[in-house]
């Protein structure tokens, strides 16, 4: 929405950035909206453009897309704005102050203002300690509400109440008020519509679009029912035909033969592909609410506390990961919530089956990122270029070699499309190990010895220079910024000192721990580009530590380990693709990786040099591999 622009001279343009956390607020966009109209008109601003988050938690701000298109619209060229009005606080974000912090210094460098049109901040320097203690606040009350939260959960599944969320398949959920009366179904489509059908009839209602939300009652209630009768059969199929021998790619491969609907498509999100896969199955088998039972607490992503299994509330660890799983002891299971779509009997055997075949191998139990551990030099590098899935390492087996596990064992890359999918989705097509292998650290070896012998030397001196002309900002312009940085922060020291009171000495205390800290990077980083700034590039010096590594190099193809050579084709390669259908393929090679060039180890993805990057065209034949004419 756009103001029509004024004439007026005076008016300073301006933009406006709503955010509710829930679209159960229904006043409260246009609550904000309003308020920041009226302080508009009265200070002299216009408002050229409203950014809004709708229904998205203010607690972070990367998952605020609105949010970070202003932070970028504000770095851009064509910025046409000065100003960022903000109703509150709390709807710039509940984040702590070191995140608030950096985005207003974001915008102020770029001659942006933050102002909170409802604090009634007067521009006094007590306004930074004010601030402060509100954004505090902000994010505890944020962490108050995480935690009754969570306790309210907890006491909804010990009831048998399911709290939400996408139902498992074959299931749907049926909604009921606070005295228990059915409301109303609804059903997912693989597309991601809610389907709300009538509870008595199943006559469809109301199609609710994929990303819509479906508004309700605090007091409402979900229980889990069976879905459609097809549904229900696939899952009761899955479970008889896992029970009769078959293994989760033969069930996988039958579905998907059929053309039976996988529960997601691409129409959901781009990252599922309509088809059944294995990782669909082994979650179909191993969960329990298909016995009748409610499994809750699985995975922890609330972003402040956690819940354990004897129903106590406690905070959550630091962790890198949104979502991260749980022990199955703190796993919470309320039995006989709903009506089970298979047998105890037969949920029960299923399971007994799968700690056989765990046992006996037929299920190998892998450690997360086996990838970069396994044996096989190429795995993740491989990609199919028939279906698009990744090439996979695969041991062959045999009765011979299970009566008799000393015998050589044939290892291959198969397709992973055809691996956890079926023929449906690719071919069975193997490619030994040893010939693929061998094949792509010759054709390295020989980049390497042209390499050195088309005189090297000189490609690299002049590779370095280039990397050095474009490394980034001048050591004494960032120094510059540094010292400037540390004398802001001694000021700083210097007035929570003056102000220093009885009320507000915790809070002083806690500004001046962060102060030091950060003093303590900056004077070391001062240090650091001081010995920067009087030091030339030893170009020539660089140049000889990259021909040892070249030198290197050579010794870790024919004596490294598999981890050392896997970083160093990652170093060098791109990416393969292999197309089984032609039994041809192409390498993507880099023309060298940066560490290469300093002296450093190999193999860091954030150094690889991508310059005149090119592809190596490959072909299988009966000599083996080889260069394609």
């Amino acid at each position: 929405m756009l103001d029509k622009a004024s004439n007026a001279p005076a008016l300073r343009p301006a933009v406006g950035y709503l955010r509710r956390s829930t679209d159960r607020q229904d006043q409260s966009l246009g609550d904000q909206e309003a308020a920041i109209r009226r302080y508009a008109d009265a200070n002299g601003f216009v408002i050229v453009h409203l950014y809004t988050d709708d229904a998205i938690s203010g607690t972070s701000a990367d998952n605020r897309p609105a949010f970070q298109r202003l932070i970028a619209d504000a770095g851009n060229g064509h910025c046409d704005f000065r100003t960022v009005l903000v109703y509150d606080i709390k709807r710039f974000g509940r984040v702590d102050n070191d995140e608030a912090g950096y985005y207003r210094h974001l915008l102020r460098k770029r001659g942006i203002e933050v102002v909170y049109t409802s604090e009634g901040f007067t521009g006094h320097d007590t306004d930074e300690i004010v601030r402060t203690v509100k954004q505090l606040q902000a994010r505890q009350e944020s962490k108050d509400l995480s935690k009754v939260t969570l306790r309210g959960q907890l006491t909804s599944v010990h009831a048998g109440s399911y709290l939400g969320g996408v139902p498992p398949y074959g299931y749907d959920y049926l909604y009921l008020d606070s005295s228990g009366r059915p409301i109303h179904i609804v059903r997912y489509n693989e597309k991601g519509e809610k389907l709300l059908l009538h509870p008595e009839t199943g006559d469809l209602d109301r199609l609710i679009p994929q990303g819509e939300h479906l508004t309700g009652s605090k007091e409402d209630r979900i229980k889990l029912v069976p879905s459609s009768p097809d549904r229900v059969a696939v899952i009761r199929r899955i479970f008889e035909e896992y029970l009769a021998g078959h293994g989760y790619r033969a069930i996988t491969n039958h579905l998907n033969t059929e053309g039976i609907r996988s529960p997601r498509s691409r129409e959901w999100d781009p990252q599922f592909n309509g088809q059944w896969g294995l990782s669909t199955i082994r979650c179909i088998l191993t969960n329990p609410v298909y016995a009748g039972d409610t499994v809750w607490n699985r995975i922890t992503q609330a972003k402040f506390y956690r819940a354990s299994v004897k129903g106590v509330v406690e905070r959550r660890g630091p962790s890198r990961r949104v979502r991260d799983p749980n022990p199955r002891e703190d796993w919470i299971v309320t039995p006989k919530t709903h009506e089970p779509l298979v047998p105890r009997s037969v949920f029960d055997a299923a399971q007994d089956l799968r700690e056989k075949r765990h046992a006996t191998g037929k299920h190998t139990k892998h450690p997360r990122g086996r990838g970069y551990y396994s044996n096989y030099l190429l795995s993740g590098l491989i990609r199919c270029g028939d279906c698009d899935h990744k090439f996979m390492g695969y041991a062959q087996k045999s009765r011979a070699l299970s009566k008799n596990p000393s015998l050589p064992r044939h290892r291959y890359y198969l397709c992973g499309g055809y691996v956890t999918k079926g023929t449906s989705v690719c071919k069975r097509r193997a490619y030994e190990q040893d010939p693929i292998e061998t094949f792509i650290l010759s054709r390295l070896q020989a980049r390497l010895e042209t390499f050195v012998k088309a005189g090297g030397d000189k490609a690299l001196r002049q590779m370095i220079r280039e990397a050095i002309a474009a490394a980034g900002a001048d050591p004494q312009k960032t120094l510059a910024e540094v010292q400037a940085e540390i004398a802001r922060l001694r000021k700083d020291v210097d007035r929570l000192l003056a102000n220093l009171t009885a009320a507000n000495r915790d809070f002083v205390d806690q500004k001046l721990g962060e102060i030091r800290r950060r003093l303590h990077d900056l004077e070391a980083k001062q240090d650091d580009l001081r010995v920067r700034t009087t030091q030339t590039p030893d170009i020539d010096g660089a140049v000889a530590a990259a021909l040892a590594q070249v030198r290197r190099i050579r010794d870790v193809l024919a004596q490294g380990s598999i981890v050392e050579q896997k970083e160093l084709l990652r170093g060098f390669i791109a990416g393969i693709v292999l197309t089984p259908s032609k039994d041809r393929g192409a390498i993507t090679w880099y023309d060298l990786p940066a560490s290469l060039m300093f002296g450093g180890g190999t193999g860091d993805e954030a150094e690889k040099m991508q310059i005149g990057a090119w592809r190596e065209a490959i072909r299988w034949g009966r000599e083996g591999w080889r260069q394609a004419a």
